[in-house]
């Protein structure tokens, strides 16, 4: 009888040594798990921010750079309608002293 009474009690404080080491291993899993969930939204929300940044500045260039091709443009045709005026005060003038000169 004390023989069997010595196992049970070896094998019971053998079960509450493991059951503890056990809930303490799950324990630290938890804790790990949370930890790594809270890194996981934390890199998300840094990722979030930084591709608000980059499409802030690309936005900002591609306005930048449009802005700069229109006045661009807006210079080029301005310059053209010049050239077209000039060119046609020149004909007219010319058309002008070639009628003069046939009659």
């Amino acid at each position: 009888m004390k023989s069997l009474d010595a196992q049970y009690v070896e094998i019971n404080s053998r079960f509450e040594r493991e059951c503890i080491i056990y809930k303490s291993k799950i324990q630290h899993l938890e804790d790990f798990k949370q930890k790594l969930s809270s890194d996981l939204m934390d890199s998300n929300d840094k990722f979030e921010l930084a591709m608000n940044h980059l499409n802030l500045r690309h936005a900002t260039e591609r306005e930048k750079w449009e802005k700069s091709h229109e006045s661009l443009i807006k210079s080029i045709e301005h310059r053209h309608t010049d050239q077209n005026d000039q060119l046609r005060n020149e004909y007219d003038k010319l058309l002008k002293d070639l009628r003069e000169r046939e009659e």
